[in-house]
């Protein structure tokens, strides 16, 4: 018969590091979605016209798209087409839109990227490739007649450091 008393703390000695080792936490990746839309189609007027009927449509189909994901915050320029086509969006997740400048695209990357949620930006022809690129995403020109096109960019963390970086476009409402 083997005395326990001999043996039990040479036992302990050899599984407690091998509990300690299963225990040990392994970190888990997170990702977080930026949608990036060009404004939807406007009317022809010259200065700072409405949304078409087209325009509006694509509004609320945006708003369906998005309305079941954890959207953080929303941000548009300050134009009215801008604004209008993210009015939808923001009233279902009863969000307050925030206004950002174009002209200071380093700003709004900044409170992207440390905000680590989903989120939506809604801009001009011109500045979204750009904003895309800057959260390190693919991009591509929009002409300012293409209405519609969502950029969807996912990035992907590991302990606070990007892993990952996905891009998908999205077209909206094409056949309207």
């Amino acid at each position: 018969m083997i005395k326990m008393g001999k043996w039990l703390p040479k036992l302990i000695l050899i599984f407690l590091p091998l509990g300690l080792i299963s225990c040990s936490t392994t970190p888990i990746p997170t990702t977080y979605t930026v949608y990036l839309t060009h404004q939807f189609e406007k009317t022809q007027r010259a200065n700072d016209p409405e949304l078409s009927l087209k325009g509006q449509k694509q509004a609320q189909v945006f708003a369906s798209l998005l309305d079941n994901k954890p959207i953080s915050a929303i941000y548009s320029t300050k134009d009215k087409p801008a604004t209008a086509s993210i009015k939808p969006l923001a009233a279902r997740l009863n969000l307050t839109i925030q206004e950002y400048e174009s002209s200071d695209a380093s700003y709004l990357i900044d409170r992207v990227t440390e905000n680590q949620q989903d989120q939506v930006i809604v801009g001009h022809s011109h500045a979204i490739p750009e904003l895309v690129r800057r959260l390190g995403g693919q991009s591509q020109r929009i002409a300012d007649y293409e209405y519609g096109i969502v950029f969807a960019v996912s990035i992907t963390l590991l302990e606070g450091e990007r892993i990952a970086t996905d891009t998908r476009k999205i077209w909206l409402l094409d056949s309207l």
